[in-house]
């Protein structure tokens, strides 16, 4: 199926907004650094950009007991809709899929510095 122009000025203004947040413009073509911070123990905190991941994995299981991801987001959006977005991608999204057989997954979404949308998987959900 071929792509249309107004398809192809969109996936290209996408790819030219990630480039501009990209730390190693020209090195990694529109990819976004992902840091780690050991905080305590075996507790990590990732980083990437606006956006916050917090590992935790207790000596005594040696596995990970809770993940807890951290979006924060500006625009215009209602808490519904972001509701349904948060869905829409934990549906698709491979990793939450996997890891929420194993661990408990929540996600934390603040739009504009407010807590708006706390969503927590059960174990094998």
């Amino acid at each position: 199926m071929p792509i249309d122009n107004e398809t192809k000025q969109r996936i290209a203004a996408n790819v030219s907004e990630r480039e501009e947040l990209t730390e190693d413009n020209g090195r990694f073509r529109g990819v976004i650094r992902v840091s780690l911070d050991a905080t305590e123990g075996v507790k990590s905190v990732a980083h990437s950009g606006n956006h916050d991941m917090i590992i935790d994995e207790p000596i005594e299981r040696g596995g990970f007991e809770t993940i807890t991801q951290e979006i924060h987001t500006e625009g215009s959006i209602t808490p519904e809709q972001v509701e349904h977005l948060c869905d829409r991608a934990q549906n698709v999204c491979f990793t939450h899929n996997t890891l929420k057989h194993g661990v408990k997954m929540t996600t934390v979404i603040y739009l504009y510095g407010e807590d708006i949308l706390r969503k927590t998987s059960n174990l094998g959900d």
